[in-house]
C-alpha cells in the first residue's frame, strides 16, 4: 500500500493541512485532521509516524493554554519514540514536553525532561539544543538560580537565531521572556515577548500570538 500511495500518500497532505489549520487558529479542525492522519498511520502499522504527528498535534492545545493536554500528547509520543530507540524526533519532543511540564508547575519533572533531551539530542540539532536550554532556563529561574538560567537563555537565543525557523525562534524567545519575567527583569522580558510575537505573526501562528500577548501583558513595570 505504501508503494501504491495508499494511506501514506493520503496522510502526508492531510498532515500538512492539519498543521496549517492549527497554526491559523482552527484548532478543532486541525486536531480532527490529525486524528485521521494517526488512524492512517495505524493502518500502515507505523507507530513512529503516528508519534511524530504528536509534534504537530500538541500545537493546538498549547496555543490555547491547555498544557495538560499538550503534555499528555507529547508524553504518549515520547513513550513510543523512546521504546523504538528513535532519538531525533524524541529529543525534540521531550524538550517540548519539558516546557509543558514547566507550565503545569511540575518543575522537577520538567528539569528531568530537559536532561533526557540533552542526552538524546544530536550536537548539530539546533532546535533540540536550543529548546532544552530554554526550558531548563525557565525551571532554573523558578528556583532562583538566576545566573545559570540567564546563561542558558543566552545560549538558546544565540543558537536558534542562527536558523530561519520563525516558529522555533518564537518558541525560544517566549521561553526566554518568561525566564526574564521570573527573574524580575521586566524590560528584558518585554523585549523577548515582543520579539516572539513578531516571529509568530510572521509565521501566521495565531494562537501563539495570542498566548504570548497575554504573557506580555503580565509583565510588571
Amino acid at each position: 500500500d505504501r508503494a501504491e500511495g495508499g494511506p501514506l500518500r493520503r496522510a502526508a497532505p492531510m498532515e500538512l493541512m492539519a498543521a496549517l489549520k492549527t497554526q491559523q487558529g482552527h484548532v478543532a479542525e486541525g486536531r480532527a485532521l490529525l486524528a485521521q492522519v494517526k488512524q492512517l498511520y495505524e493502518e500502515l502499522g507505523d507507530r513512529l509516524l503516528g508519534a511524530k504527528a504528536g509534534l504537530i498535534d500538541h500545537r493546538g492545545p498549547m496555543g490555547e493554554g491547555d498544557f495538560a493536554t499538550t503534555e499528555a500528547i507529547l508524553r504518549d509520543a515520547c513513550d513510543v519514540l523512546a521504546a523504538a530507540g528513535e532519538t531525533s524526533w524524541y529529543s525534540t519532543a521531550v524538550a517540548v514536553q519539558a516546557s509543558a511540564l514547566f507550565e503545569l508547575g511540575r518543575l522537577e519533572e520538567a528539569y528531568e525532561a530537559t536532561t533526557r533531551s540533552e542526552a538524546a539530542g544530536a550536537a548539530d540539532d539546533v532546535v533540540t539544543q536550543s529548546y532544552w536550554r530554554a526550558a531548563r532556563a525557565e525551571v532554573l529561574a523558578s528556583w532562583g538560580r538566576g545566573d545559570e538560567a540567564l546563561a542558558l537563555a543566552d545560549e538558546a537565543m544565540r543558537m536558534i537565531d542562527a536558523t530561519d525557523g520563525l516558529l522555533e525562534r518564537g518558541d525560544v524567545c517566549a521561553a526566554v521572556g518568561e525566564t526574564h519575567r521570573l527573574l524580575s527583569r521586566a524590560n528584558e522580558a518585554r523585549d523577548a515577548f515582543m520579539k516572539a510575537i513578531q516571529l509568530y505573526e510572521a509565521k501566521g501562528a495565531v494562537p501563539m500570538v495570542e498566548l504570548t500577548r497575554a504573557r506580555l501583558a503580565s509583565v510588571g513595570a
